[in-house]
């Protein structure tokens, strides 16, 4: 079961707004707690927030430090206040943590919980989910989330193993209507400040994303972005890596601070001064030719050739500095991150065209962004083994494993666990395409790539998907015993890596049933079905997706 930091900001715009509709904000931040270290700039974020909500028109209520009586009765009276067709903005700052999936907000007096016992912190805390739906109850046309706990894993210091890593967070897209915002990207933290010199009541996101609120008639895509650009820059002038992270699944964009009155026409005669004005502002000809081109025959036409005349050649575009390059590579990433993590929706889904479409889509972008023998485009190939696969090119999947595995080897060293899982995706496609001699070879190199390796955690479950596959071609190279005994051991490294259910769960699972039940185990296949099932749907994997459908059948068959 995997543990991650949550660390986001949710936006999700739905319905535009009645003329009459309220605007209600609820925002909480706790810096004290109980047990936990405390934090510096939760609560001086809320108390910002909370100011800049009401000059927005927000009704606001601001809760500060409740433990998880006051929080859940904080989250009850705001629902009850919202009324169908209002606009409702929720703000969390505070600690966070994702548990299996789910995101849990942590009040003040959250108790530590014992190794590995992550249900009592699921009870013990606030769930995102739970906290979004009880909003949406209201009939509330707009409803924004903001949620920002990304800080440190509170529990790293604190004996409690297996739950989380030291910090940063794991992506997760919308569902369709909502918009998320991250305020770092992924495995990235962010900075409560830039230095010991800052003495700034919130974080370097907050104070941001504040100012960016403050700007009427913005879309809150065009807010992502800007806060985006402006924080990865901040960030980078003291040497640290964050670059603010969304995903847009808005149907329509929502303005959080409304447009202002449209200013007075000027009178008739003053619009081609106020033009000669701002063309003379900025000197160049360009100008001065946009300002010809409206008023060729206008009273200050001589005036602007005479200008256009006189006007400097235009320079050359200089060339972008560093930061601008590092800035242009964080956006590149983080469009990657979407298309890939849209590609796992598909995948989920079952729709193999759009999973395609989504990877190769990225992997362009990889060659335009990075060069085609780069750790990113190598990562886009990766992931496009498995969308050519599920259209059925194996031919063009083995081949996408094999630019990735010469790529990484060369960049990485042949040892690096990238390696690894290129050359199980190879491995298992030559061994299904009845390529066994070459697919023995690699399992060789890949079982001892392992062994040396000894991954643990979350990425064990490589592994384990290297296991699977050498069980398979056992299986069909006769040896059923060795087969069956590896099949056992993936499925145990996989519920022991501590990973998120995924559509992977279904591969794994499925051939150590089907051994199960050639063997005359048929009773022992059921629960590992039941399982990875189970898992699955918590995933959000369709029914009709190919392992999924195929676990259903089994299960239906039974052991008749």
């Amino acid at each position: 079961m995997r543990l991650l930091l949550a660390c986001l900001v949710l936006l999700a715009g739905l319905a535009p707004l009645p003329a009459a509709a309220a605007r209600l904000a609820l925002v909480i931040g706790i810096d004290a707690y109980d047990t936990l270290p405390p934090l510096n700039k939760a609560v001086g974020d809320a108390e910002a927030m909370s100011a800049r909500l009401e000059t927005l028109g927000y009704e606001v209520t601001t809760v500060i430090n409740p433990g998880r009586r006051d929080f859940n009765q904080a989250i009850t009276a705001f629902r009850r206040a919202l009324q169908p067709g209002d606009a409702a903005f929720v703000h969390y700052s505070g600690h966070g943590v994702e548990v299996d999936g789910r995101n849990l907000l942590l009040p003040r007096d959250v108790p530590i919980p014992t190794s590995g016992d992550e249900d009592f912190l699921m009870a013990e805390a606030i769930d995102l989910n739970d906290l979004m739906r009880r909003v949406a109850e209201s009939g509330a046309a707009v409803r924004i989330f903001v949620v920002d706990a990304c800080r440190n894993n509170p529990f790293a210091n604190k004996g409690v193993r297996g739950l989380g890593e030291d910090g940063g967070l794991a992506m997760s897209a919308p569902p369709t209507g909502s918009f998320v915002l991250y305020s770092a990207g992924f495995r990235q933290t962010a900075l409560d400040r830039l230095g010991p010199g800052d003495a700034s009541p919130t974080s370097v996101y907050t104070r941001v994303l504040l100012e960016r609120l403050g700007q009427p008639g913005i879309s809150i895509s065009e807010i992502a972005r800007g806060v985006r650009v402006d924080v990865a820059a901040l960030a980078l002038s003291v040497g640290h890596e964050q670059s603010p992270a969304y995903y847009d699944e808005l149907n329509s964009d929502f303005v959080v601070n409304a447009d202002p009155p449209p200013a007075p026409a000027p009178a008739e005669g003053t619009i081609e001064a106020a033009a000669f004005d701002r063309a003379r502002d900025l000197g160049t000809a360009a100008a001065w030719d946009a300002f010809l081109k409206n008023y060729p025959e206008g009273v200050f036409a001589d005036l602007a050739r005479a200008a256009r005349a006189a006007a400097p050649a235009e320079a050359a575009a200089p060339a972008p500095t560093e930061t601008e390059t590092l800035l242009g590579a964080f956006e590149a990433r983080q469009q990657l991150e979407t298309l890939w993590d849209e590609g796992r929706r598909m995948a989920n889904a079952g729709d193999n065209a759009a999973y395609f479409r989504a990877m190769s889509t990225a992997r362009e972008l990889a060659a335009k962004q990075f060069g085609a023998d780069s750790i990113e485009y190598a990562q886009a190939s990766n992931h496009m083994v498995g969308a050519l696969s599920g259209i059925g090119e194996i031919e063009a999947a083995m081949a996408a494993s094999r630019a990735a595995i010469e790529i990484y080897t060369r960049l990485v060293g042949p040892g690096d666990l990238r390696v690894l899982v290129e050359q199980g995706n190879l491995a298992a496609r030559l061994n299904a395409t009845g390529k066994r001699k070459e697919a023995a070879e690699i399992f060789e190199q890949l079982l001892a790539g392992y062994e040396k390796l000894n991954p643990t955690g979350p990425d064990s479950l490589y592994y384990a998907h290297g296991l699977e596959g050498y069980s398979q071609f056992l299986a069909a190279s006769g040896e059923f015993d060795r087969a069956l005994s590896y099949a056992e051991s993936a499925v145990t490294m996989m519920y022991g890596a501590g990973s998120s259910p995924s559509v992977d769960d279904g591969g794994i699972a499925i051939n150590y049933a089907r051994l199960l039940i050639d063997a005359g185990r048929c009773k022992d296949a059921m629960p590992v079905l039941d399982k990875a099932s189970a898992r699955m749907q918590t995933a959000g994997v369709a029914t009709s997706q190919g392992d999924h459908a195929v676990i259903l059948e089994l299960l239906a068959k039974g052991c008749s």
